[in-house]
């Protein structure tokens, strides 16, 4: 766990739910301007944050723009974005640079499931894994029997 919403909740004075839910709006709002307080002063405290997703949503805004010339019905916002890229993160490079010597290796959407023996092997490899790509992320492992779930977007 992170303590980015624990920043944000500190410079707003409000809970972390309440500053998880206000991330989430200025993030995966489909504006792309800065229309709310809240928004203005996100960007206040953080303006190269603010900066890259309003970049990001242009980006992703642009695409689908040109994915609806072929197809009307298409749609490509961040959170969509996002969610290829951690998919990306996850199968593309952990899983399947673990998966031929760890067989009892799955994934589930953000997770990757592995036994309990294998837990630091694992989260040590996929730093290395990560490191080396120059992505930042937080590993969380949970138990569930004999079963870890190493978590990332948490």
């Amino acid at each position: 766990k992170g303590t980015f919403y624990e920043f944000i909740a500190g410079k707003f004075e409000i809970s972390r739910g309440e500053a998880k839910t206000m991330m989430m709006e200025i993030a995966f709002s489909n504006q792309v301007n800065d229309r709310s307080m809240q928004q203005k002063r996100f960007t206040e405290l953080l303006p190269y944050t603010s900066q890259a997703i309003k970049e990001l949503k242009l980006e992703c805004k642009q695409h689908e723009d040109n994915l609806q010339k072929k197809d009307p019905k298409a749609s490509f916002n961040l959170p969509i974005y996002l969610q290829r890229v951690e998919a990306n993160v996850v199968i593309d490079i952990i899983f399947a640079s673990l998966r031929t010597k760890y067989k009892n290796i799955i994934t589930k959407h953000d997770a990757v499931y592995v036994s309990k023996k294998d837990k630091k092997e694992v989260i040590e490899l996929i730093k290395i894994m990560l490191d080396e790509k120059g992505i930042a992320m937080a590993i969380n492992g949970t138990y569930e029997g004999e079963i870890v779930e190493l978590t990332s977007f948490k």
